[in-house]
């Protein structure tokens, strides 16, 4: 060891400078070695993890987006579903706009109906909002006031086929 320090001191400044320089280069190459490959391996790991998760995500949404259309799909098949043909009922009418039946009568086979109610006049507003609901077409209507808060109101119909129904609801649904 003596022998190494006694060399060292006999060397002239400039072969000390390059020693000296050669033992910094190894040094600094051996702590780059040591500390920076391996950042730098965990960064480039890291961006390799982060384009797997980017991906991972984007696949959530596009399922995301593809169950949120089934969904949409089924609330409006359900919607269709009920939406199913029904029979006009006169009784039923007349119950829920708030009326009495004076006279009902299908005329014939051509599917013509008249429909005589009594009610209130605050009644007559709910008939043409109610009747938008059943499956007849309004030929022609007239009112006739009668004494107190009642009218007379006499409904031409014409009463829709079940199977009309049917082909009105499936447009409806199918966006025609």
């Amino acid at each position: 060891m003596t022998l190494i320090v006694e060399h060292w001191l006999a060397l002239s400044g400039p072969r000390k400078a390059v020693l000296l320089f050669v033992l910094m280069a190894v040094c600094t190459g051996i702590g780059w070695l040591i500390w920076i490959v391996p950042v730098t391996q965990q960064i480039a790991d890291s961006g390799v993890q982060l384009n797997i998760q980017r991906t991972q995500w984007q696949q959530q949404q596009a399922h995301w987006l593809r169950l949120r259309q089934k969904v949409s799909e089924l609330e409006q098949q359900h919607l269709c579903a009920e939406q199913s043909a029904t029979v006009f009922s006169a009784q039923r009418f007349s119950r829920d706009v708030g009326g009495i039946i004076l006279r009902w009568g299908i005329q014939g086979d051509g599917g013509k109906a008249e429909l005589n109610l009594s009610l209130p006049w605050e009644g007559v507003s709910q008939l043409f909002t109610a009747l938008a609901g059943e499956p007849v077409r309004l030929l022609g209507f007239q009112l006739q006031a009668d004494e107190g808060e009642q009218v007379s109101v006499k409904l031409e119909l014409e009463m829709m086929d079940a199977s009309d129904n049917v082909v009105d609801v499936v447009g409806a649904c199918a966006g025609q």
